[in-house]
């Protein structure tokens, strides 16, 4: 066997050891293995008429990797389960793709394991419930968006005893009475000493 044929066939095997389809997975389920991280995602088939919105951020798969670009791409959209993981085999990030964009809920962890966030998505943008934790793990801040804007009550949790909390409307902070913050926290003594709200 000629070198040249070596050379092609440990090429081929390279390529397949770093991007592949995974048997008993499913056609449509791609791993990508990196120094640093692994990928796990799905491009199930997506409509041709995809009415792709300028302002947001599309992920899609072309030559072993994923590309993210705004208001276009090229290639095949991400579109179904996605999961990233740390060296260690620990999971970084988890999620679902609908047609190019993140929607559902997304989670992160550190890489011993903590929860970083929860943020919720919906077509590409951050709406709904989020919670964003300490890296002690304790939960550090919640509250909720709306079409990639927060929305409402923003808590801020600063320790056992303190609280603040900022109403949000269309993104802009904006004073609100809250009169039902304590008893919204009644059941939580260590968390109704100090309630702030903007402008306070």
């Amino acid at each position: 066997m000629s070198r040249y044929v070596i050379v092609i066939i440990v090429c081929c095997w390279m390529q397949g050891a770093s991007s592949q389809n995974l048997p008993g997975l499913g056609a449509n389920r791609v791993r990508i293995n990196e120094a640093d991280r692994s990928l796990v995602f799905e491009v199930e088939p997506v409509d041709d008429d995809i009415d792709v919105k300028s302002e947001l951020i599309y992920s899609w798969y072309s030559a072993n990797r994923i590309h993210t670009t705004q208001g276009g791409y090229s290639g095949k959209l991400l579109n179904g389960a996605y999961a990233e993981f740390y060296p260690n085999k620990n999971i970084k990030e988890q999620g679902t793709f609908k047609n190019g964009l993140k929607n559902g809920l997304w989670k992160e962890w550190t890489e011993g394991g903590l929860l970083v966030q929860s943020i919720t998505w919906k077509n590409g943008l951050k709406s709904g419930g989020f919670s964003k934790f300490g890296a002690n793990g304790l939960l550090a801040q919640q509250g909720k968006y709306l079409k990639g804007q927060l929305d409402g009550y923003l808590y801020d949790h600063y320790g056992k005893d303190s609280v603040g909390v900022t109403y949000y409307k269309k993104g802009v902070p904006t004073k609100k009475p809250v009169p039902f913050i304590k008893k919204l926290f009644a059941h939580k003594s260590h968390q109704r000493d100090t309630v702030k709200t903007a402008g306070q």
